[in-house]
Protein backbone atom coordinates (compact mmCIF):
# COMPACT_ATOMS: atom_id res chain seq x y z
CA UNK A 1 0.00 0.00 0.00
CA UNK A 2 2.90 2.32 0.65
CA UNK A 3 3.91 2.41 -3.02
CA UNK A 4 0.31 3.00 -4.08
CA UNK A 5 0.10 6.05 -1.84
CA UNK A 6 3.42 7.34 -3.16
CA UNK A 7 2.11 6.88 -6.71
CA UNK A 8 -1.07 8.79 -5.87
CA UNK A 9 0.92 11.71 -4.44
CA UNK A 10 3.74 11.85 -7.00
CA UNK A 11 2.04 10.30 -10.06
CA UNK A 12 5.29 8.58 -10.99
CA UNK A 13 4.43 5.34 -12.79
CA UNK A 14 7.36 3.38 -11.37
CA UNK A 15 5.64 3.23 -8.00
CA UNK A 16 2.43 1.95 -9.55
CA UNK A 17 4.25 -0.78 -11.48
CA UNK A 18 6.06 -1.81 -8.32
CA UNK A 19 2.71 -1.94 -6.49
CA UNK A 20 1.35 -4.25 -9.23
CA UNK A 21 4.43 -6.44 -8.83
CA UNK A 22 3.92 -6.67 -5.04
CA UNK A 23 0.22 -7.50 -5.49
CA UNK A 24 1.17 -10.30 -7.90
CA UNK A 25 3.75 -11.71 -5.50
CA UNK A 26 1.22 -11.58 -2.66
CA UNK A 27 -1.46 -13.36 -4.69
CA UNK A 28 1.03 -15.99 -5.81
CA UNK A 29 2.17 -16.67 -2.23
CA UNK A 30 -1.43 -16.86 -1.04
CA UNK A 31 -2.24 -19.42 -3.71
CA UNK A 32 0.96 -21.44 -3.24
CA UNK A 33 0.40 -21.77 0.51
CA UNK A 34 -3.29 -22.53 0.12
CA UNK A 35 -4.27 -19.55 2.24
CA UNK A 36 -6.43 -17.98 -0.46
CA UNK A 37 -8.27 -21.27 -0.91
CA UNK A 38 -8.62 -21.81 2.82
CA UNK A 39 -9.74 -18.33 3.87
CA UNK A 40 -10.72 -16.24 0.84
CA UNK A 41 -12.40 -18.62 -1.61
CA UNK A 42 -13.09 -21.96 0.11
CA UNK A 43 -16.09 -22.78 -2.08
CA UNK A 44 -14.51 -21.90 -5.42
CA UNK A 45 -11.63 -24.28 -6.26
CA UNK A 46 -11.76 -23.24 -9.93
CA UNK A 47 -10.76 -19.72 -8.88
CA UNK A 48 -7.84 -21.23 -7.02
CA UNK A 49 -6.64 -22.88 -10.21
CA UNK A 50 -6.85 -19.60 -12.12
CA UNK A 51 -5.25 -17.39 -9.48
CA UNK A 52 -1.83 -19.03 -9.45
CA UNK A 53 -0.95 -18.64 -13.16
CA UNK A 54 -2.77 -15.30 -13.27
CA UNK A 55 -0.64 -13.98 -10.41
CA UNK A 56 2.53 -15.23 -12.10
CA UNK A 57 1.61 -13.24 -15.20
CA UNK A 58 0.87 -10.18 -13.06
CA UNK A 59 4.31 -10.54 -11.46
CA UNK A 60 5.96 -10.73 -14.89
CA UNK A 61 4.05 -7.74 -16.23
CA UNK A 62 4.71 -5.65 -13.14
CA UNK A 63 8.40 -6.52 -13.16
CA UNK A 64 8.86 -5.72 -16.84
CA UNK A 65 6.88 -2.47 -16.70
CA UNK A 66 8.75 -1.41 -13.56
CA UNK A 67 12.10 -2.14 -15.20
CA UNK A 68 11.17 -0.19 -18.32
CA UNK A 69 9.91 2.76 -16.30
CA UNK A 70 12.57 2.89 -13.58
CA UNK A 71 15.57 2.40 -15.88
CA UNK A 72 14.05 4.48 -18.69
CA UNK A 73 15.06 1.82 -21.17
CA UNK A 74 13.19 3.46 -24.04
CA UNK A 75 15.77 6.25 -24.24
CA UNK A 76 18.82 4.87 -22.43
CA UNK A 77 18.79 1.21 -23.51
CA UNK A 78 16.70 0.84 -26.68
CA UNK A 79 17.83 -2.73 -27.41
CA UNK A 80 16.98 -3.84 -23.90
CA UNK A 81 13.62 -2.10 -24.23
CA UNK A 82 12.81 -4.09 -27.35
CA UNK A 83 13.78 -7.30 -25.58
CA UNK A 84 11.51 -6.41 -22.65
CA UNK A 85 8.65 -5.72 -25.05
CA UNK A 86 9.22 -9.15 -26.60
CA UNK A 87 8.86 -10.65 -23.10
CA UNK A 88 5.69 -8.64 -22.51
CA UNK A 89 3.81 -10.13 -25.45
CA UNK A 90 3.47 -13.72 -24.15
CA UNK A 91 2.61 -12.43 -20.68
CA UNK A 92 -0.29 -10.36 -22.04
CA UNK A 93 -1.68 -13.23 -24.10
CA UNK A 94 -1.25 -15.74 -21.31
CA UNK A 95 -2.89 -13.41 -18.80
CA UNK A 96 -6.06 -13.73 -20.85
CA UNK A 97 -5.45 -17.40 -21.67
CA UNK A 98 -5.44 -18.33 -17.99
CA UNK A 99 -9.22 -18.06 -17.99
CA UNK A 100 -9.88 -20.26 -21.03
CA UNK A 101 -7.22 -23.00 -21.13
CA UNK A 102 -7.08 -26.22 -19.08
CA UNK A 103 -5.20 -25.90 -15.77
CA UNK A 104 -2.54 -28.52 -16.56
CA UNK A 105 -1.60 -26.70 -19.76
CA UNK A 106 -1.78 -23.29 -18.12
CA UNK A 107 0.58 -24.19 -15.28
CA UNK A 108 3.15 -25.71 -17.66
CA UNK A 109 3.18 -22.75 -20.02
CA UNK A 110 3.27 -20.30 -17.13
CA UNK A 111 6.30 -22.09 -15.69
CA UNK A 112 8.03 -21.81 -19.06
CA UNK A 113 7.18 -18.12 -19.44
CA UNK A 114 8.26 -17.23 -15.92
CA UNK A 115 11.69 -18.82 -16.25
Amino acid sequence: LHNLFIFITTLELSYFYYFIYIVGITLFNLSMNGIQYQYLFPYHPEFSNILMPFSECIVGLGMIFFTRSFLNTKTLLPRMDKLLIIFLIPCFFWLIGCFFVNYSIVIRVTAIIST
